[in-house]
């Protein structure tokens, strides 16, 4: 998996993006299933700002695309916390060497959601300032589930 990372890495750094197609419901309902995200290269990690969704690679080297809640220094570094709009915790905390992109577009069948449009505005300031959006969505996501099986 590392080195899928790292071929990752080089192609958003030399082309300047890079589309992943998306998977599971941690970003419910900004990103579904089967949308196309595309990351773009960050050069300077300080422009990423609260509500941004990064792309990053976990200790475990998982791909994960989750919104930044807060950013914070540890021994001199830069020390993301970042949280999936439907889950109802954090993830462990994404260092600087951990990202790959931010996200500037979704595309899905009918649309695409540009990350710096007022509706993607609205959005990020609504998740990341209660934490109310996610229960309810963790709630929808399981009734979905029960219908199903």
């Amino acid at each position: 998996m590392q080195a899928t990372v790292e071929m990752m890495k080089r192609h958003i750094q030399t082309r300047g993006w890079l589309d992943v197609p998306a998977q599971g419901v941690s970003m419910f309902p900004w990103i579904r299933e089967g949308d196309i995200c595309r990351f773009t290269y960050v050069k300077q990690l300080l422009d990423i700002q609260p509500g941004d969704v990064l792309l990053f690679h976990t200790e475990s080297g998982h791909l994960v695309g989750h919104r930044v809640r807060k950013m914070e220094t540890v021994n001199q570094k830069v020390v993301f916390i970042c949280k999936g709009d439907s889950n109802l915790q954090n993830d462990a905390p994404v260092y600087e060497d951990q990202v790959i992109g931010r996200l500037a577009y979704v595309r899905k069948p009918k649309m695409v959601l540009q990350m710096d449009g007022w509706i993607a505005d609205l959005w990020k300031r609504f998740v990341n300032l209660t934490p109310h959006p996610s229960r309810i969505l963790r709630w929808y996501l399981s009734r979905q589930a029960m219908r199903r099986e």
